[in-house]
């Protein structure tokens, strides 16, 4: 009997794989699902990493991606609308992610301001995460590019949007993990060596400089990169909105 139920449940399985398989639509939602939970994984990996080390930092960037996840998986389920449906998808998502981006150019000025606020407590296990999670969405962004090559409608246009924004945002993420992991030893590296080479004399003030220096070059690298972030991120929903309305209208006069 047991062995009866097995082979039932091993060949709906092998069915099932097959028909992913075989069927594009199935496929592309079983790929779409897949994504969103690996998204979704980070998302809460963010917030825990903000509640565990009380980084506003962290819970922001939390929140921004879920809902990046949450318009991505609205527009992988937008596949079979018509195209001023898809139009007006493309146009709705690009509002919500305009808004998003609002809140993120504000959260990237209070870093750019206080740059301790997003090296605060960067532990090793969170930059860790912070670079597999780049890596991640920078190749799902460069797949996004293909695709939207082959495809170049509407949905398209509006994933591989979404999917460039997370890309965008993540490099200011992991530059950030690398300053706050990194820095200190930088920074001690240089004390010491300023120590062994700079006399008994001038030490404490030459360290000093030296150290000055390095932070300084940190926080303006910081700075420079969030400024493009946010230049970048604004710009592409400014076009996914504007392209879409426009696109939205001209469908509708066609089916008047």
């Amino acid at each position: 009997m047991t062995n009866g139920l097995f082979d039932i449940k091993k060949s709906e399985a092998l069915s099932l794989t097959k028909k992913v398989a075989k069927d594009r639509v199935t496929r592309e939602k079983t790929l779409l699902y897949v994504s969103t939970a690996i998204n979704y994984f980070f998302v809460i990996f963010q917030l825990y990493g903000g509640i565990r080390y009380n980084s506003v930092w962290f819970t922001a960037l939390g929140i921004y991606y879920a809902v990046i996840t949450s318009v991505n998986l609205y527009i992988g389920l937008s596949h079979e609308k018509q195209e001023h449906k898809a139009w007006k998808v493309s146009r709705t998502s690009g509002l919500v992610l305009t808004l998003a981006n609002l809140a993120l150019v504000m959260m990237i000025s209070v870093m750019i301001a206080t740059p301790a606020v997003a090296i605060h407590n960067y532990s090793p296990i969170m930059a860790i995460g912070v670079t597999i999670w780049t890596f991640y969405l920078l190749i799902s962004a460069i797949r996004g590019v293909a695709k939207q090559r082959r495809k170049n409608n509407a949905i398209a246009l509006a994933e591989n949007s979404t999917k460039l924004i997370g890309a965008i945002v993540s490099v200011l993420m992991l530059q950030t993990a690398m300053i706050a992991s990194y820095s200190t030893q930088v920074v001690e590296g240089a004390r010491k060596a300023m120590e062994r080479i700079g006399g008994i004399a001038n030490v404490p003030t030459k360290v000093e400089k030296a150290t000055n220096d390095i932070i300084q070059t940190f926080v303006v690298s910081n700075r420079v990169t969030g400024v493009l972030v946010i230049v970048a991120v604004l710009a592409i929903t400014a076009y996914m909105v504007v392209k879409g309305n426009r696109e939205y209208k001209k469908n509708c006069k066609k089916l008047s």
